[in-house]
């Protein structure tokens, strides 16, 4: 029990990056014309160059952080569950 209880902890957070990860790939597949803007920085960045991103050039990737960003707020990969309070409270 204990073994599987450390691999749920280890694991927590995994489905939803990889969810986050596949509405971002879909909205790409299905907008070309941020496709090419999302490869047009790339190309910037890299050039003809295969070397792996770097922090400072993941800094650099302001449109792909926006393309991430509005993906994720136009489909969550968690759930929300959104309360209205009908009567004032006092904390």
């Amino acid at each position: 029990m204990g073994a599987q209880l450390t691999g749920f902890s280890q694991s927590h957070g995994h489905d939803t990056v990889s969810a986050g990860a596949s509405f971002v790939i879909c909205v790409l597949g299905a907008k070309p014309d941020i496709q090419d803007k999302v490869l047009q920085e790339l190309d910037e960045i890299f050039g003809d160059s295969d070397r792996p991103a770097t922090f400072n050039d993941t800094l650099n990737m302001k449109y792909l952080e926006r393309v991430i960003l509005e993906t994720l707020r136009m489909f969550p990969p968690v759930p929300m569950i959104g309360r209205l309070i009908k009567e004032e409270i006092k904390l």
